[in-house]
């Protein structure tokens, strides 16, 4: 199985963490029957990394923080 190339970086208090990711979407899921997002500010980029997998997804369950509401919407 290829995955997408990219990483990811967490910064907190000035330290930076910088990992591997991958996209949901290039794991070649065929069905997912509840999808639990709970990334402490990074919904924006998992939602951006599922955009087919969203399309085979039954339940999303996603922990939003009030101030990034309107751009999860």
């Amino acid at each position: 199985m290829e995955y997408d190339d990219m990483t990811s970086a967490y910064e907190s208090k000035g330290n930076k963490i910088v990992v591997d990711a991958v996209t949901l979407d290039s794991l070649g899921l065929k069905k997912v029957n509840l999808l639990k997002i709970d990334v402490e500010r990074g919904e924006l980029e998992v939602l951006k990394g599922t955009t087919n997998t969203l399309d085979i997804t039954d339940k999303i369950l996603i922990e939003v923080r009030k101030e990034l509401e309107k751009d999860i919407n």
